[in-house]
C-alpha cells in the first residue's frame, strides 16, 4: 500500500474517531458543538473523554492481568496433609522468631569483619584512590573517604543471611494466620480441600 493511501486511512480514523466523540458529547451534554463560541470548550471536552477511555481502557488491563495472576493452582490436597505442613511451619516460625536475636548478632559481627577485610585491602591501595576527603571532627575522631577505581582489589564475598528475618508484627500476622487456618482446618470434616480456597495460605506450605 503507497504511504499517501495510509496515511489517508489514519487520517479518515482519525476524523471517525473525532466525530463519535463528538456525537457522544453532544447526547451527554446538549448544546455542545452548536456554538461556534464554545469551540475552545469543546476541544477540551474531547481531550478529557479521550483520555477518560484511555485510562479506562489501562485500568480494565491492568485488572485483567492481576485475576490471572491470582487463578493460582485449583487441586484437592489431603487436609490432613495441609494440617501436617501448617503445623511444621508454626513450628519453624516460632523458632525463626526465637533466634532472631542472637542470629542477628552473630550475622552484623560477621558483617563487621567483612568490610574491615575490605578496608585493609582498600588502604593498601590508596595511592590509587579518587575522591579523597579527610575530616577531623568535633570529638578529634578522623573520618576518612575515598573512592578507588573498579577493579583496583578483589573484593571478600559479601555474607548474606541464611535465616529469615521478620519484624515483630509481621511475625504476628504470620502466626494468627496459620494458627486461624489450623482451627478451620481441624473443625472441617472432608477428606480433601481445595487449594485456591486456602490460596492466602499457601506461602506457609
Amino acid at each position: 500500500m503507497a504511504n499517501h493511501q495510509l496515511l489517508g486511512l489514519i487520517g479518515a480514523s482519525t476524523v471517525g474517531i473525532r466525530i463519535l466523540v463528538i456525537s457522544l458529547l453532544r447526547l451527554c451534554l446538549p448544546g455542545v458543538g452548536t456554538d461556534k463560541t464554545r469551540t475552545a470548550s469543546n476541544s477540551d471536552l474531547e481531550g478529557g473523554l479521550f483520555r477518560y477511555l484511555r485510562t479506562r481502557n489501562i485500568q480494565q488491563i491492568k485488572e485483567t492481568t492481576m485475576a490471572r495472576r491470582n487463578q493460582g493452582i485449583n487441586v484437592p490436597v489431603s487436609r490432613l496433609k495441609v494440617i501436617k505442613a501448617l503445623e511444621q511451619a508454626l513450628v519453624k516460625l516460632d523458632t525463626n522468631q526465637k533466634n532472631q536475636a542472637s542470629n542477628e548478632a552473630k550475622f552484623e559481627a560477621t558483617k563487621q569483619r567483612w568490610q574491615k577485610q575490605i578496608a585493609k585491602l582498600a588502604v593498601s591501595k590508596i595511592s590509587k584512590a579518587e575522591e579523597l576527603d579527610a575530616e577531623t571532627r568535633y570529638n578529634n575522631t578522623i573520618r576518612v573517604v575515598f573512592t578507588l577505581p573498579a577493579g583496583t582489589i578483589k573484593l571478600p564475598e559479601e555474607p548474606k543471611r541464611d535465616f529469615e528475618s521478620m519484624h515483630d508484627w509481621q511475625y504476628r500476622d504470620a502466626k494468627e494466620e496459620i494458627e486461624n487456618a489450623l482451627r478451620v482446618l481441624k473443625m472441617s470434616e472432608a477428606e480433601t480441600i481445595n487449594t485456591a480456597t486456602y490460596g492466602s495460605i499457601s506461602k506457609y506450605l
